[in-house]
């Protein structure tokens, strides 16, 4: 029974976390974002769900290699487990696209305390076989439930604030209704 749970619980997390990075990967993340939300309804909080794509990451995979660039996303992932909360979520949606859970947050303070420090982590070099790499991210942050209370809707919000912090390069946006009509949102870094 001991060997068969063990087993069990291998094959678990082995289905829901990314094999490159051991973080959660994109199944893990719909199933906890759903926890989390329902979680911060009973509590009356708020959780931001943030979009995140690597700027420059490309090049590195063409000109370096693609193990360099497995090594990359490694430190990356690493980097955004450190800067961030235990009870936060750090996934691996796919490529170079990875999303946070950050439950129980104070809106804008905590926004404008944690993004930057997460864009100074990924942006810092990373040394891989005597080489600096160097890549920037682009984020969209989208709040439950100032923005909606679906995680479907949330996550659609994050990612069209991050699509958008891509054309600035190396910034955060946090979502508004504006992005809908295709205005330009003010930057933040």
């Amino acid at each position: 029974t001991k060997r068969l749970n063990e087993e069990r619980s291998k094959f678990e997390h082995k289905a829901s976390h990314d094999d490159l990075t051991g973080i959660p990967n994109r199944f893990e993340f719909f199933r906890r974002i759903q926890s989390v939300i329902a979680e911060a309804k009973d509590r009356d909080q708020k959780v931001a769900i943030v979009y995140l794509d690597l700027d420059g990451f490309k090049p590195v995979n063409d000109l370096l290699g693609h193990h360099v660039g497995d090594q990359a996303l490694r430190a990356v992932a690493r980097r955004l487990q450190n800067v961030l909360r235990l009870s936060d979520t750090t996934a691996r949606l796919g490529g170079d696209e990875f999303a946070l859970i950050l439950p129980g947050i104070h809106v804008p303070t905590d926004i404008q305390i944690i993004m930057p420090k997460i864009l100074a982590a990924i942006r810092e070099p990373i040394k891989i076989e005597r080489l600096d790499v160097v890549v920037h991210g682009s984020c969209g942050v989208a709040i439950f439930p100032d923005h909606s209370t679906d995680h479907t809707a949330l996550c659609r919000y994050a990612d069209k604030a991050m699509y958008l912090a891509k054309e600035q390069h190396d910034t955060y946006l946090v979502y508004n209704k504006d992005m809908n009509t295709n205005r330009k949102p003010e930057q933040k870094s």
